[in-house]
């Protein structure tokens, strides 16, 4: 991470086991533990911690704002909440840290789990590390099912109060499978990663497959440091970058020729790439930005274009193993709403009316409430969200059609 300390597989098991003996000792009762922290190795280690011990962490928004943290605590049943003090400072998260406090749950601070952190659990960790198989084959226990919760992950909550995903082991992993099963990714590449771990992008794409895969992973915590962000994916020799449109074209005004030298593969999602981001990174610096499409709820990723496959306005070809339908949307002859089935898609949604209660997809079908068409060679094009649409006169007419033409007038 930013501090460049490294952490290798055995130091990762070691520091998860150590921190997961901790904070098991401290809720045993619960299931649900929410994090609270920004991209950092910290993170990750309490991550595995937590799944070391068949807990479940939620990941936390610190940037929904106050009132849809409390929303998420509730909704998750959250009794334990874990962060760091060192980040409620730098990121002036106080106001946020007495409103979860508010809500009910108690605060574990990081720094204060370090000092109790006893010789005699330093050895118990080691003993672990070096004997990781055989230990959670006599505690069986601890193991959780495939099909059981491995995180939650909440939605924005622009349209009311957050709602939570709950995707599972098999959800997260299967998704890793099928991104692999199309991108081109290999060992002596290095991921860079400043998109944050509570988005599902910045979770499972940036995060969890490249550990999973053995991608030696760079994380920065804040995706808007833009010059930050440009330096050091040139100093790190990143091969790999994700990102949204309104960050890769920061990134790009702000870098020089020999900034993404590096880089071979540039994902990008979470909204709509434009023609003129796609364009100004082709002619200047000579790199196709891939783009792909997905949904919290979908692990995340459902399509993406390929070194091999692409087809530049299109969100590429549909992962492998996703079954997919098309609800009949007016004035389309091919396409639709799209709607997607597969072992990636999520086990069910938390609602702040009924918290805790996971409510499952029916007949395990997921509505993205995207509008979609397709072509002969199954390239997915995304029209719109239904919801960006008005019937007038009898005619669906899209709003983001009508800003586009207006945005012309500038």
């Amino acid at each position: 991470d930013f501090t460049r300390k490294q952490l290798s597989y055995n130091t990762l098991i070691l520091k998860s086991q150590i921190l997961g003996m901790k904070i098991y000792g401290l809720t045993q009762d619960e299931s649900n533990i929410g994090i609270l922290l920004p991209n950092t190795l910290a993170n990750v280690a309490t991550l595995f911690g937590l799944w070391g011990f068949k807990k479940v962490p939620a990941m936390l928004n610190y940037t929904a704002g106050t009132k849809n943290l409390v929303n998420s605590c509730i909704t998750a049943k959250l009794k334990t909440v874990i962060t760091s003090k060192q980040f409620i400072r730098k990121a002036e998260l106080n106001d946020e840290l007495q409103a979860i406090k508010s809500s009910g749950a108690k605060i574990i601070f990081l720094e204060d789990l370090a000092n109790k952190i006893s010789v005699k659990d330093k050895v118990r960790g080691v003993w672990r590390m070096l004997n990781i198989r055989r230990f959670y084959q006599s505690h069986s226990e601890l193991v959780p099912p495939i099909d059981s919760p491995a995180v939650i992950i909440f939605t924005s909550g622009s349209t009311g109060s957050p709602k939570g995903v709950v995707l599972s082991h098999r959800n997260i992993t299967s998704n890793i499978q099928q991104c692999c099963a199309v991108m081109d990714l290999n060992p002596n590449d290095i991921m860079f990663n400043a998109l944050p771990m509570f988005h599902a992008f910045g979770f499972n794409l940036g995060t969890i497959t490249p550990l999973l895969i053995g991608v030696k992973t760079f994380l920065y915590p804040n995706p808007k440091h833009f010059s930050t962000v440009v330096e050091l994916i040139y100093d790190t020799r990143s091969t790999l970058l994700i990102g949204t449109n309104t960050f890769l074209s920061a990134y790009l005004k702000f870098s020089k020729n020999y900034d993404f030298s590096n880089l071979r593969m540039v994902f990008t999602g979470g909204e709509k790439l434009q023609d003129d981001t796609r364009q100004n990174w082709l002619e200047q610096r000579g790199i196709k930005l891939l783009e792909g499409y997905g949904s919290t709820e979908c692990g995340p990723v459902i399509s993406c274009n390929s070194l091999m496959y692409q087809k530049p306005g299109s969100v590429g070809l549909m992962l492998p193993g996703i079954e997919t339908r098309y609800n009949p949307f007016p004035g389309l002859e091919i396409g639709g709403e799209l709607c997607v089935r597969g072992e990636n898609i999520m086990l069910g949604y938390l609602y702040l009316e009924n918290p805790g209660k996971i409510m499952p997809l029916p007949n395990g079908w997921y509505d993205t409430g995207d509008v979609c068409t397709y072509d002969d060679n199954g390239y997915i094009t995304i029209v719109d969200r239904i919801k960006r649409f008005a019937k007038i006169s009898g005619e669906m007419v899209s709003l983001s059609a009508i800003e586009n033409e207006v945005a012309i007038c500038w």
